[in-house]
């Protein structure tokens, strides 16, 4: 059984050193990433940002939502956000705390 070893492992070998990704090929496995648009097409048709040709139409802070509709947006994710309570007793429940020892 011994004398099969070293055949086996100069078996092996080869394949193991062909499993990392040399530094010239890896981009190639990186995902492409999508292109950063404005809005999607649906978005504009449905105004979810605004009517920009409103005259209603305001946007102080320059991030293309209109503000009446971000303080609606806002709204919204306030009523469906996550209530967080404190359900870990042994965990500080100001971390700043934790920081102060260092």
């Amino acid at each position: 059984m011994r004398p099969c070893l070293p055949l086996l492992a100069l078996l092996l070998l080869p394949g193991s050193l062909h499993s990392q990704i040399s530094r010239k090929d890896y981009f190639q496995y990186v995902p492409t990433m999508s292109k950063v648009v404005r809005q999607t097409a649906a978005s504009h048709a449905l105004h979810l940002y605004g009517d920009q040709g409103s005259p209603t139409y305001t946007d102080d802070d320059s991030n293309g939502i209109d503000d009446l509709r971000q303080e609606q947006l806002h709204r919204i994710a306030d009523t469906f956000s996550p209530v967080l309570r404190r359900n870990n007793f042994s965990f500080p429940r100001n971390f700043k705390t934790v920081y102060e020892d260092d």
